[in-house]
């Protein structure tokens, strides 16, 4: 076997730094491709090329979205920007957004409102339309709640509330949680095991998003691997779901693709399969 090569030691630290990724989380996803190496150093070259692979799915090719850059050469550094900006990296975090940079978010914006960037980058008004806009749209396609309760937000931070419907979604779609609930997970991430909720800074709740971030980037990815799967065997249909695999030993496109111990281990092979046989059953 071929030892890890330096160069891919450095693209790996590079693209966990990307995808804001915490040591922990670099680790845990190392562990998940590599069969439980934790550490890039104990890699062979094939298993660097596949964690690699991995990393660039949920880097999705974008650059920082810190780069002060949108479309048209319209540079968005306007009072209402930082607000805009923060909205969309909660939409990259909570897998909606597939690009997440400057360019993406004015088209976005100008797209959903008709305003352009030189309008809502200065004037109040059209800003507060297009926060709205991606505020909206974060509700209907990731179950962000932004409601109020008798004039008090139900939760005091808007970055927990993107974090809520993150933590909702890996509920519903993976086998474990990354902690007992949220709160603890937050505890975690910020090494404080007395912090409340209420009393986290943003910082805080914004590192427990883009760690949160990286899982559900990584269940939707799988997602889609578990129905293209299905739609590339033409007998998907007479396969096992997942449950049924494991107990078999996993029918051949399952194979080398998860594990039982996968954090980030999904239902779309199920849903995908399942789907399949609906198919085959009306045909």
């Amino acid at each position: 076997m071929t030892a890890i090569r330096q160069r891919q030691i450095g693209r790996i630290h590079g693209l966990a730094k990307e995808a804001c990724l915490d040591e922990e989380t670099r680790r845990d996803i190392i562990a998940q491709v590599a069969g439980g190496k934790r550490s890039s150093k104990d890699l062979t070259a094939a298993e660097a090329d596949d964690v690699i692979r991995r990393l660039e799915v949920l880097v999705g090719g974008g650059t920082s979205p810190s780069v002060p850059h949108s479309r048209r050469g319209i540079a968005m550094d306007g009072p209402f920007a930082g607000k805009l900006r923060a909205l969309w990296i909660a939409g990259w975090n909570l897998g909606v957004v597939h690009d997440r940079t400057d360019e993406a978010l004015t088209a976005f914006v100008e797209r959903q409102t008709g305003i352009q960037a030189v309008r809502w980058l200065r004037d109040a008004v059209e800003a507060r339309k297009a926060i709205e806009a991606v505020k909206g749209w974060l509700a209907r396609e990731a179950g962000v709640d932004w409601s109020t309760d008798g004039g008090r937000t139900r939760e005091a931070n808007p970055r927990q509330r993107v974090a809520a419907a993150q933590w909702a979604y890996i509920r519903e779609h993976a086998n474990q949680t990354p902690a007992p609930s949220l709160a603890d997970f937050l505890r975690r991430t910020a090494g404080d095991w007395q912090l409340a909720p209420v009393k986290a800074t943003d910082q805080q709740w914004q590192t427990v998003q883009n760690a949160l971030g990286t899982i559900v980037r990584t269940i939707k990815a799988d997602f889609e691997r578990g129905r293209a799967a299905a739609m590339k065997w033409a007998d998907t249909a007479d396969q096992a779901t997942t449950a049924e695999a494991f107990a078999a030993g996993g029918p051949d496109f399952l194979k080398g693709e998860c594990t039982d111990e996968t954090p980030a281990y999904h239902h779309g092979w199920d849903d995908a399969i399942r789907a399949a046989r609906r198919t085959k059953g009306a045909e």
